[in-house]
């Protein structure tokens, strides 16, 4: 018979989907032990930037149903063995970050779409800024730029930031390749935005992720001023939206590689 692993996050100030990589990974490895799992956000250990009283009161305390389906279609009530918890480099079966190669990509798109599924309220975020800002996802080249929170990432891995000018070469040869295809160009740098529109007068940006309250050293939805919910709701609208684009150029993020893993595109990884 198998048994139920409790999948809970570390105490952490990390947001969404470095959470969601991580949590992925456990429930993966209980899979491998033939487990199924029950990803569990809820309490004291839960995100603390996403807390919302209205949210707990209309979906629960857990998290992640807030955004997700359970991998393993599992329920709280279901009776629980163990409970397990990520720990960076404990086992090699966890899911590599900050790494990239096409037989990495390939095994995360074998397994990744059957256990993150976006719940409506996410797909409904998505296409309706997809209609709002005329974007067509089939011809579509999105550029995901990380920058401001890299600067002072204290991972060694993470630390500095690809230049425009890594991008542009890539950009220009992908349209070439793919004539009437449009640039969506998704940036935490408000100075990289505007330098990349200028090159790019037709390329389109997403204002709606933007935030007011900008911090060059935090993620955007750490700053936000949006309730908690939202602040959640957001970056998994994006995720979704990066998943369908026909190109991605991307660089290092948790959001942009489970992107990368759930879509069919054509993934450009920008070290």
């Amino acid at each position: 018979m198998k048994k139920i692993i409790r999948v809970v996050r570390p105490t952490n100030n990390f947001t969404l989907f470095s959470n969601v990589f991580s949590s992925l990974s456990v429930v993966y490895l209980a899979e491998l032990h033939g487990h199924l799992a029950y990803v569990d956000w809820s309490g004291e250990l839960a995100p603390s930037v996403y807390q919302d009283i209205d949210a707990i009161s209309k979906f629960g305390p857990n998290i992640w149903d807030w955004y997700f389906e359970q991998p393993h279609c599992i329920s709280s009530d279901d009776t629980i063995s163990d409970t397990w918890i990520f720990v960076d480099g404990e086992h090699k079966e966890y899911f590599k970050y900050d790494y990239f190669t096409p037989e990495d990509m390939a095994h995360k798109r074998s397994i990744f779409p059957r256990l993150l599924r976006p719940l409506k309220a996410v797909h409904d975020l998505a296409y309706s800024l997809f209609k709002e800002y005329g974007i067509d996802p089939s011809k579509t080249v999105a550029v995901q730029f990380r920058g401001n929170d890299s600067l002072h990432d204290t991972i060694p891995s993470r630390k500095g930031r690809p230049t425009l000018s890594h991008y542009y070469g890539i950009i220009n040869e992908v349209l070439g390749r793919n004539p009437g295809f449009r640039i969506w160009i998704q940036t935490d740098d408000a100075e990289i935005s505007n330098d990349f529109i200028k090159k790019y007068p037709d390329s389109v940006k997403v204002k709606y992720f933007e935030t007011i309250h900008h911090a060059s050293n935090l993620y955007t939805d750490l700053v936000s001023p949006k309730p908690g919910y939202q602040r959640g709701l957001d970056p998994a609208a994006m995720m979704v939206m990066l998943s369908r684009c026909a190109v991605m150029i991307k660089s290092v993020s948790n959001l942009a590689d489970i992107a990368a893993a759930l879509g069919n595109g054509e993934i450009i990884h920008i070290p």
